[in-house]
């Protein structure tokens, strides 16, 4: 089964300790969830979840202008029906933020996240998060986020899912994706988002692993055991 986007939301923010993102409606059980959010200064120190069992992926902060991004994800079992979702952060001084949760099926459902690598620029029109795959066809996505509000692209070969900014004019982000998946392990991925106008960026260059198969001693087994079968 091939790792498919299914659906996306966000949500914005400015001086507040928690935001709700858009009613989640998945299509399937199973999905993995990958949520993303843009500060525009560095004083949350972490976020939790009102649903769900979530796992930080990563944060990393923005340099020159301040801010920061945490990039976390979580296994939707059940099928969900415009399903609010509230992150509620820790820390102070609250700033503008903005985030997107991105809704992928076909992902392995007990270890779905791969390699993982963060870039930052300081002053600049495009910000690079470059890892080094670690399994054949895994998905290559990225979130990106900027202490500015300039429009926001995708990279060379891939596509931006959604961009979002704050309330304000401090935070603003964008989720992609990779055009095709990742083949041979050991291929260095580059993660890539642009903007018209030089700010400070980060991003996480995320890899999507599929469902694991057989090891070759489960195969073996299978296939010496089949006498035992209708015979």
């Amino acid at each position: 089964m091939a790792i498919v986007l299914d659906t996306n939301v966000t949500a914005n923010g400015n001086g507040v300790n928690s935001f709700n993102f858009a009613a989640l409606t998945t299509a399937e059980a199973n999905e993995i969830l990958i949520c993303g959010i843009h500060f525009s200064n560095q004083n949350t120190t972490g976020i939790t979840f009102n649903t769900l069992s979530w796992t930080l992926i990563g944060n990393v902060n923005v340099p020159t202008a301040g801010g920061e991004i945490f990039v976390y994800w979580a296994l939707a079992a059940s099928i969900l029906s415009s399903q609010t979702i509230t992150a509620t952060f820790t820390g102070g001084n609250f700033p503008q933020c903005s985030g997107i949760i991105q809704a992928w099926k076909g992902c392995d459902t007990t270890t779905p996240v791969g390699a993982t690598q963060s870039g930052t620029v300081g002053n600049g029109t495009t910000v690079t998060g470059t890892y080094t795959s670690t399994v054949d066809n895994s998905q290559g996505i990225g979130f990106a986020g900027q202490t500015a509000n300039n429009s926001m692209s995708a990279g060379s070969n891939q596509t931006e899912i959604i961009e979002v900014a704050s309330i304000g004019t401090f935070s603003r982000s964008n989720a992609i994706y990779q055009n095709s998946v990742t083949t041979p392990a050991g291929s260095s991925v580059s993660m890539s988002s642009t903007t018209g106008s030089n700010c400070a960026m980060a991003i996480w260059g995320i890899e999507l692993l599929p469902p694991a198969t057989l090891s070759t001693e489960k195969k073996i087994f299978i296939t010496t055991n089949t006498s035992f079968f209708g015979s």
